[in-house]
Order: structure tokens, then C-alpha cells, then sequence
């Protein structure tokens, strides 16, 4: 090994090791020591560059050539005063990822069309129903990756950065969902964000209002979403947790508190009671009879 001349700089060698430069002081023999000790990888450590901690620290992964491509599927029904902000996170979201953005419409008759016709954003019509709209819209998206939200939602940068990290080939991800949250007054915020936190322990169920995260391949082999008047979005959560683990993204997605107005107890308690008996086995069918009579 060559000694080190005074202002040479040491180079980090290749592998898991660092090099650490001890000084001898000067005038005893004049020249600089190498010492080896194990590296952050050898002791299991994470690197800055990890996704998790750049996505913890607020800076995103880095995005190459063979970066990860997102179909992004909306369904829509008369949302033209929600879908706009949804749309302009999505745009934020650009910079950080690849994204293919598909609006799928059941039938609008307001400004929703209006509001979907923006650049890198693409709208096609499909038989009314949230599932068959999914279902269409993922057919036509692009990505090895699907993302289903509902129009109400908004994309915060803190769920942009969960995003971003989950998509990458390290990751480990198959399918994952965001943390609920929700546009209500604090106690009533509260109240239903405990109250479906609650549902996740016991039950496993999260809201479509959640999003969904999906490998394409894991969503084609289960059938995609099932084509049922509602409770498509606990269906596929149930078909997915047979192949794989649900994750639970660190960063909430809101949620509009619109369904709300009507009265936030009964509705709430109406939501829960249909989640319950149709875990126990009633049919989806039924329960839409009984939820429109």
C-alpha cells in the first residue's frame, strides 16, 4: 500500500467499508494512516439514499429511465367542482413520477367533462357504476402500477412523497392503501377517523376513500374490481389480502366530509351497519335494495 503525500485525498474503496484517515501529528514521521471499520450497510443501517428516509426527510426518490409508471384511475360522476383540485396534486405529483392519468366517466351531466380536459389528463365514458368504471379505466391505463382514487380526494405533498417511495423496486410493496382522514369540524374528525381506524384493527377493511395502490399484475390476477352495485372497494381488499399484505402508506389522504351533510351520526352509523352485514354475508345486492329503499 502506497503511503498518502500531504493533500492527497483518500477515496471511499468499493463495497461495504469506509475509510477513516488518522493523522500522526507532524515532524514524527510525517505521513497519514488507513484504517478500515464496517460501513452503515454492514451493520444494517439505512443510507440517505434509501426511498423511506429520503420520503421521511421530504426529498423524493430519484426518478431514472427505468423509473416506475403509474396509471392513475378517477371515476367520476357529476364531480366537476371536486375533480379540479384532485387534478392539480396530480400535476404536482408529475415532477416526482410517471404518471397516466385516466378519468373515467359514468354519465356526467355537469362540468365534469369540462374540468377533466386538461393536458396529460385523458377522460373516457363507461357504463354507469364505481366498479365497472375502475375497471375500465384500468384497462385503459398505462404503468406497472395502479392507483384508484375517488374524485374528492387530495393528494398532500406528505401522500406524494408515501407515494413515491412505495413504487420503488426496493420497497417491497404489493398493494397499499393511505391513512384515512377527513374535511370535517375537529371533534367530528376525530370521531370518524377513530371510528375507521377502529374498522382496520378488527377487520382488516379499509375506505376506498383510502385509495388503492396496486401492482398490475397482483390486480389482473384477482379479476379486478368485482362488478357490484357497492362494496366493490372491501371485495377487492379481501380478494388482494389472500396474495399479498396490505400496506398502510405513512400519510393520509383527505377525504371530502360531503357524504356527511345529511347528518353525521346516522350516516356513520348507516356505513358501519352495511360494512357489517356485509362482512357477515349478506349480499351486496341486497344491501343496495335496502340502502335505496
Amino acid at each position: 500500500m502506497a503511503w498518502l503525500r500531504r493533500g492527497d485525498r483518500a477515496r471511499h474503496p468499493p463495497g461495504n467499508t469506509r475509510v477513516h484517515l488518522f493523522r500522526r501529528r507532524a515532524g514524527r514521521r510525517g505521513h497519514r494512516r488507513l484504517a478500515r471499520r464496517p460501513g452503515p450497510r454492514a451493520r444494517g443501517w439505512r443510507t440517505p439514499h434509501d426511498p423511506v428516509i429520503r420520503a421521511q426527510r421530504g426529498t423524493p426518490p430519484p426518478v431514472g429511465g427505468g423509473a416506475a409508471v403509474i396509471g392513475v384511475v378517477i371515476p367520476t360522476l357529476n364531480e366537476g367542482r371536486s375533480l379540479g383540485p384532485l387534478l392539480d396534486d396530480l400535476r404536482q405529483l408529475r415532477t416526482s413520477v410517471s404518471l397516466d392519468v385516466v378519468v373515467v366517466d359514468g354519465g356526467s351531466t355537469d362540468g365534469t367533462w369540462a374540468t377533466a380536459m386538461v393536458p396529460g389528463v385523458r377522460i373516457l365514458a363507461a357504463p354507469r357504476g364505481r366498479a365497472r368504471q375502475l375497471n375500465a379505466g384500468a384497462r385503459a391505463a398505462r404503468g406497472e402500477w395502479l392507483l384508484f382514487l375517488h374524485a374528492d380526494v387530495r393528494l398532500a405533498t406528505e401522500a406524494q412523497r408515501a407515494l413515491v417511495a412505495a413504487v420503488q423496486p426496493t420497497s417491497g410493496v404489493g398493494a397499499a392503501v393511505f391513512r384515512f382522514a377527513i374535511d370535517l369540524p375537529w371533534f367530528w374528525k376525530q370521531f370518524i377517523e377513530v371510528g375507521q381506524r377502529v374498522r382496520e384493527v378488527l377487520w382488516g377493511l379499509p375506505y376506498g376513500d383510502q385509495g388503492l395502490l396496486v401492482r398490475r399484475e397482483l390486480f389482473e390476477s384477482v379479476g379486478g374490481f368485482p362488478e357490484l352495485p357497492l362494496m366493490e372497494d372491501v371485495a377487492i381488499i379481501r380478494l388482494l389480502r389472500q396474495r399479498t399484505a396490505i400496506r398502510r402508506l405513512p400519510a393520509p389522504l383527505l377525504t371530502s366530509g360531503r357524504r356527511y351533510l345529511d347528518g353525521i351520526v346516522r350516516t356513520w352509523l348507516r356505513h358501519t351497519a352495511l360494512i357489517t352485514l356485509y362482512y357477515m354475508g349478506v349480499s351486496a345486492d341486497r344491501l343496495a335494495r335496502w340502502r335505496h329503499a
